[in-house]
């Protein structure tokens, strides 16, 4: 099934709500790539265009080499998916995980606030995080301020950080962010993007 998950992807790209109007309608990836082949799907002519040009092999190339990178790929049909995703306006077709995705199962927690914090800010917001992370996992990206001090506690904690990434596994953003994604990849957490 992965296969016509990223077939859709390739045609659609990431993000498209036009790839979650045909899920919504076909059920599966599967169902939309066999509409597209039997050319019954009313998806417009520049996806149908496209969608002649993307083959599954090309598809299941992209599966093994994410695979042989140590990346998980989850469905939008996979029961590893979040339910709170899913009930999310134009939740992804797929997403990518490294790291341990049981924390998906988790109860869930983000922290949002300013990139520029103070002593204040990093005092207080540390001492709630500390005490937040007895219950719950932390999502957030590694951007600079309230978001990064969230993950940093709760690796420092040990409790559970799961990172978003604006991007794809391949690209650092924020700058100078690897050596704590390879920190919550070595305290056994976990990364997410859609990319």
């Amino acid at each position: 099934m992965k296969k016509y998950y990223l077939w859709l992807i390739l045609v659609f790209g990431t993000g498209n709500p036009d790839a979650g109007e045909l899920l919504n309608r076909f059920g599966t990836a599967k169902e939309i790539y066999d509409a597209f082949k039997n050319n019954y799907a009313a998806a417009g002519k520049e996806y149908t265009e496209k969608a002649e040009k993307v083959t599954l092999e090309e598809a299941e190339k992209l599966v093994n080499n994410l695979e042989s990178k140590d990346i998980t790929i989850i469905t939008y049909e996979d029961i590893r998916y979040p339910e709170s995703l899913k009930k999310t306006e134009n939740p992804p077709a797929v997403i990518f995980a490294k790291g341990n995705i049981g924390l998906l199962k988790n109860k869930l927690i983000t922290i949002a606030g300013t990139r520029k914090v103070t002593e204040y800010t990093i005092a207080v917001e540390t001492a709630v995080c500390e005490e937040l992370c007895n219950e719950y996992t932390f999502v957030a990206s590694l951007c600079a301020g309230c978001e990064q001090l969230a993950c940093l506690t709760a690796i420092k904690q040990s409790k559970g950080c799961i990172e978003i990434l604006p991007c794809g596994f391949d690209h650092e953003y924020p700058n100078g962010t690897n050596v704590m994604r390879q920190q919550i990849l070595m305290n056994n957490e976990c990364i997410l993007s859609e990319f």
